[in-house]
């Protein structure tokens, strides 16, 4: 009779000599059933996903990508942003992974960034959490608009915290262009005081046409040779032998 591995349904691993006891045996043959239920378990819940999708598993379930929603409020608030009744609109994450307006958000007194009377806008963002910012900036020619996305993640904010939101950020904008905001730009800042600055840069470089001046400097004619300052040159004469 020949016995090697095979001849054995399991394996048992003592890290102690007290380890090989049967109680121990028993309590590790527990923790067996118990993971392989969970397995079971698992398994339906999949079977259950292919039998709701016809048959096929989505991307996002497959991938464990939990899908982030709006709000009935943030909606509100980003339909009011869309029409231009707001310029400035500040979102975070809810419960149950929705994408909410911003605790304490206020819009009050904010106008279009760049445009006459306009205040700084740091002031109205989380300070010390992530946030979603969508803002209005003034346009090149009069009268027009540019719209920005901003994420603010500051340094000071949880890990975590900042995790999700890194996680929530796509499913955000693809929200927010579901609702019909879209944004011609996209910036991220590490301190919500860093705002006022980046959007300043934004509507001097939209108003004034910042590539023209460096387009000019790339064209401009080198000097004629020439104009230096002369060198006078002597003339060789030999020596007499």
């Amino acid at each position: 009779c020949v016995v090697d591995l095979t001849s054995f349904k399991g394996d048992y691993y003592a890290n102690d000599v007290a380890d090989l006891q049967w109680d121990s045996y028993s309590a590790s043959l527990v923790k067996v059933v118990s993971l392989n239920e969970r397995e079971e378990v698992l398994e339906q819940e999949k079977q259950d996903k292919i039998a709701d999708g016809g048959g096929q598993v989505t991307a996002g379930a497959a991938m464990g990508v939990v899908p982030f929603s709006l709000t009935s409020e943030a909606t509100a608030q980003l339909t009011k942003f869309k029409s231009g009744e707001l310029h400035f609109v500040s979102l975070g994450l809810g419960a149950e992974c929705t994408i909410n307006v911003s605790e304490g958000f206020d819009a009050s007194g904010v106008n279009i960034v760049g445009a006459v009377g306009s205040a700084p806008l740091a002031s109205k963002l989380v300070q010390t959490s992530p946030s979603f910012v969508c803002v209005r900036c003034a346009g090149p020619i009069a009268g027009s608009t540019v719209e920005v996305f901003v994420y603010s993640c500051p340094e000071n904010s949880p890990v975590r915290t900042k995790m999700s939101f890194s996680t929530a950020k796509s499913a955000a904008l693809s929200e927010m262009k579901r609702v019909g905001v879209v944004f011609e730009k996209n910036f991220e800042i590490t301190e919500a005081s860093e705002v006022d600055d980046v959007l300043k840069t934004i509507v001097e470089g939209e108003k004034s046409g910042a590539s023209s001046a460096a387009a000019e400097i790339k064209h401009k004619k080198p000097s004629r040779p020439g104009k230096g300052r002369a060198r006078q040159i002597k003339k060789f004469v030999p020596d007499d032998p």
